[in-house]
């Protein structure tokens, strides 16, 4: 059984990425496939549960995963660091945050998010697997800990006011950054997901995301 806070918060994320498809609706089908995930998390659910789910629900890419994965391999697979990238990695990684199997050293983050201190803010990154949150310094990057901030790009879009994208000329690699400052409700491994056109637009500059979401951007 899933331990109550844990659950609460797959419940809030399922919740709160069902109020972002209303508010975005060019992000709506991933949002709103990723909101059947994490209250499948909530419910800790089977292995065969979540591949008939990604079966009838999932975008082509998974759905066609799906089809051919064994997922207690691609558990294994994720856990040695031997595939965190590819479609089946999904699998691993749905099963894994229900477990909040690992440490801060071992997964990547998969966003970052600017909390209000003080006058200004500061900048915590969040695991791709368990979601706690680790103090960065802003002028670092947490792909190449390069920390020449020219080599730091910033940018954003207007429609969605309360994400950036911040990417590292040095290496190559970006994450997404949630400004709390802005929105204290967000939840940013989920208000992440609506940053479509600035996945596309970092991709399109060249820059490769240091781990993608669970609707695989």
């Amino acid at each position: 059984m899933v331990p109550r806070d844990q659950r609460v918060g797959f419940l809030h994320r399922a919740q709160r990425a069902r109020i972002l498809a209303k508010r975005y609706p060019e992000a709506a089908e991933a949002l709103d496939f990723y909101a059947e995930v994490a209250s499948f998390q909530a419910r800790r659910g089977t292995s065969l549960e979540l591949l008939k789910m990604v079966s009838s629900l999932g975008p082509p890419l998974l759905r066609q995963a799906a089809s051919g994965v064994d997922v207690y391999q691609a558990v294994e697979m994720y856990r040695s660091g031997e595939d965190r990238s590819s479609p089946k990695s999904f699998f691993a990684r749905v099963l894994l945050q229900i477990e909040a199997a690992c440490r801060d050293d071992h997964a990547p983050p998969q966003v970052g998010c600017l909390r209000g201190e003080g006058e200004g803010s500061s900048l915590w990154l969040a695991c791709s697997l368990c979601f706690e949150e680790r103090r960065a310094a802003r002028s670092q990057c947490p792909a190449c800990q390069m920390t020449d901030e020219r080599q730091i790009v910033v940018f954003s879009a207007s429609e969605i006011p309360h994400i950036e994208v911040r990417a590292c000329d040095a290496c190559r690699f970006y994450l997404n950054v949630v400004r709390l400052d802005e929105e204290p409700e967000a939840m940013p491994d989920v208000d992440e997901m609506v940053a479509i056109a600035l996945d596309l637009r970092a991709r399109e500059m060249g820059y490769e995301k240091i781990q993608t979401n669970l609707v695989g951007m």
